[in-house]
């Protein structure tokens, strides 16, 4: 439900394990989903990368860590 209502419209193609890394990291709850999506959108366009990568996610996963640690 994640990748087909969150990730798929967002990033198009991305792979299996990319998208289990996802599911974890928010939980499989939708507005942790959302929240997570927007911040790998941001390091994507920060970094010209134009795929969802598992790296993406980890970065985006560590970032929002960060900022609710502050």
């Amino acid at each position: 439900e994640i990748s087909a209502y969150v990730l798929k419209p967002k990033f198009g193609s991305f792979s299996k394990q990319t998208a289990t890394k996802f599911k974890e990291h928010c939980g499989g709850y939708w507005g942790e989903a959302v929240e997570l999506a927007e911040a790998c959108q941001r390091i994507m366009e920060t970094n010209n990368i134009n795929e969802l990568t598992l790296k993406v996610v980890e970065s985006a996963h560590v970032s929002l860590a960060n900022r609710e640690a502050a």
